[in-house]
């Protein structure tokens, strides 16, 4: 999982930074390992570095990722340091030496969070009027909870971070099963549970699938809910994420978080998995991501004129393979309106019974698949499958394989010039279930002349509660993302009924059957323009 690559990184840097520590040895700044007293008699376990000349000097406050040691950030702090900052990290309640139980980002850590500052501002040279927060995945979940929570907190960097917990790891009603379990297993083995985590696994083992983020209150957990709180407090945000992030997917910052954002920001994506466009920095590997958060924390806390504040704030890299950034004013000025495809019938020739994505309305087809049965259509495993798409590198996908008994698939011409995708594609069908439940998962695939694929995107949707045999219809927003198709490559839709990456739901044996009524003709919107 996430930690494949992560755990390799934080590992030796563990071995580099305990002599470090316990040495303390730099003619710039002091380091010290420090018990930091938390909320409700907690103790968390922390690294202090803090610079030798005279103060007061801006804070810097990093949590530590979800099952990563308090070393995480020991290379790129030891930069902030010398540059002038006084930098504390620490491990959150519940994980390593730190004491407590794990609290999911909830109050408690909230609590936690706020003490720290207090205990910086009381015992190093911090300027009060300079607390910036930045981390990586639950470091930068905390970090914009805290913008929300502590009216100090004057500038955040949040990496590989969530802004909306049930909607990361339960997209459309459906439970991102890799991940949770994943989570859930670090939570109870590396770490001490909270009564949350140990509830939340109670129900997935009464089989309570549904109800497995429900005793954590995702929505009390997520920043999105306090996007009016974090607007009054001014702090501003930079967000830099994965395209591909299987864990924290980019939907989740794009229109409904940082298009609601009225304080100064900064969003970028580029190219990989989970906390992959930021993990070089951590092993000292020169790094834009880093580059960008201290360019932020320096203009927002030291109030360096490095005109971060006048460039364009929207930066995108391809989701898949390496390319220059492309920049705009906002997020919807990146996303064209689009041009609507019409599904057509994937019963006609030609004989791959491949549906064409027409300009025009088809309707009157049907098509049925039978679930329960996975396709070449496939998401791969959480993170791993995705550490090689920085480099233009993924095992290659023949959809002509994926039986049409069990997948529909449509596509568009064969693109005779270089075609710019940018944003979502929005999916529009009517579907006929035979069982109550009825659970999709849809994929995008950049195609090449010779029929070979790469997988760009992939949402699941759970719809629950269906009369059989009663249409309904559905509507999908895959993750964005910003590729360029060459000439002569298409872009290929994929709809089948089952990923391993998500718990299956779906009655295996029963049967969804897609249409295109004369009156609401099934289509997709692709974000070109």
């Amino acid at each position: 999982m996430r930690r494949s690559l992560l755990w390799l990184v934080t590992l030796s840097l563990t071995l580099l930074a305990i002599p470090a520590v316990s040495a303390s040895a730099s003619a710039d700044y002091e380091t010290r390992s420090v018990r930091i007293p938390g909320s409700e008699g907690v103790s968390l376990d922390s690294i202090v570095m803090t610079p030798k000349s005279g103060g007061p000097h801006p804070v810097l406050v990093l949590p530590a990722s979800w099952s990563a040691p308090k070393y995480e950030y020991f290379v790129p702090s030891t930069k902030l340091a010398r540059s002038g900052y006084v930098v504390v990290q620490y491990n959150p309640r519940g994980w390593y030496a730190s004491t407590g139980r794990i609290d999911v980002g909830g109050p408690k850590d909230m609590a936690d969070l706020s003490a720290v500052i207090d205990w910086a501002l009381a015992n190093t040279p911090a300027d009060a009027s300079k607390v910036g927060l930045a981390g990586i995945s639950y470091g930068a979940g905390f970090s914009l909870l805290g913008a929300a929570h502590d009216k100090r907190v004057k500038a955040v960097a949040a990496m590989s971070g969530w802004t909306d917990l049930r909607g990361a790891l339960e997209p459309n009603g459906t439970l991102s099963m890799q991940v949770a379990l994943a989570l859930e297993f670090l939570g109870h083995t590396v770490g001490r549970a909270g009564p949350e985590l140990d509830q939340s696994l109670l129900e997935f083992a009464k089989g309570n699938v549904s109800g497995i983020l429900d005793p954590i209150e995702p929505e009390k957990r997520s920043p999105a809910t306090y996007i009016d709180r974090i607007n009054a407090q001014g702090a501003p945000i930079l967000l830099a994420n994965a395209w591909s992030d299987s864990i924290f997917p980019p939907s989740q910052y794009t229109k409904d978080f940082y298009e609601k954002l009225t304080v100064p920001k900064r969003m970028e994506f580029q190219p990989g998995d989970h906390a992959m466009p930021e993990g070089g920095g951590l092993a000292g590997i020169p790094n834009e991501t880093w580059d960008s958060v201290t360019r932020w924390m320096d203009h927002y806390l030291r109030g360096v004129d490095n005109g971060i504040d006048g460039e364009n704030p929207v930066r995108l890299k391809p989701t898949f393979g390496p390319g220059a950034w492309r920049t705009f004013p906002s997020w919807s000025a990146a996303v064209p309106a689009g041009q609507k495809r019409y599904l057509g019938d994937v019963t006609k020739p030609p004989l791959d019974r491949t549906g064409f994505l027409d300009t025009e309305p088809q309707t009157g087809w049907k098509h049925t698949i039978v679930t329960g049965t996975e396709t070449p259509a496939f998401a791969g495993i959480a993170v791993a499958s995705n550490l090689g798409k920085p480099f233009g590198l993924q095992l290659p996908t023949n959809l002509a394989l994926a039986s049409r008994f069990n997948a529909g698939v449509w596509a568009t011409e064969k693109f005779g010039e270089a075609t710019q995708f940018t944003g979502p594609v929005k999916l529009h069908t009517t579907i006929t279930p035979s069982a109550k439940t009825a659970q999709l998962v849809g994929y995008l695939y950049d195609t090449n002349a010779l029929g070979i694929s790469q997988l760009l995107s992939y949402k699941p949707i759970t719809v629950r509660n269906l009369t059989p045999g009663a249409p309904v219809p559905i509507d999908l927003n895959f993750e964005p993302i910003n590729q360029g198709f060459a000439s002569g490559h298409r872009l290929t839709l994929v709809v089948d009924s089952m990923d391993l990456i998500y718990f299956p739901l779906n009655v295996p044996g029963s049967r969804i059957t897609f249409s295109s009524p004369a009156e609401d003709p099934s289509y997709a919107v692709l974000p070109i323009g």
